[in-house]
């Protein structure tokens, strides 16, 4: 039985959606680093993104680096 999940803030094995912009929304589901597949948009509590949304509350804006460079997501929402 799986321990109920806030829907407060974002925890490990959070299902959390993001704005990248007016137009674009992804979903992510934070994972321990042995579950990650980022082509299944599980995201590993350990990396950039994971560490940048865990205990974070819907509306909350996170920037983190990556890559390209820095990017920023608005939560808006976790299940």
């Amino acid at each position: 039985n799986r321990k109920q999940l806030s829907k407060t803030f974002v925890q490990v094995g959070s299902r959390v959606k993001v704005k990248l912009s007016p137009q674009k929304e992804q979903e992510f589901e934070i994972v321990n680093e042995l579950e990650a597949d980022p082509t299944l948009n599980k995201i590993s509590h350990q990396s950039p993104i994971g560490q940048a949304l865990l205990g974070k509350k819907i509306k909350e804006t996170v920037e983190f680096e990556a890559p390209i460079g820095k990017i920023t997501y608005k939560i808006i929402s976790i299940g």
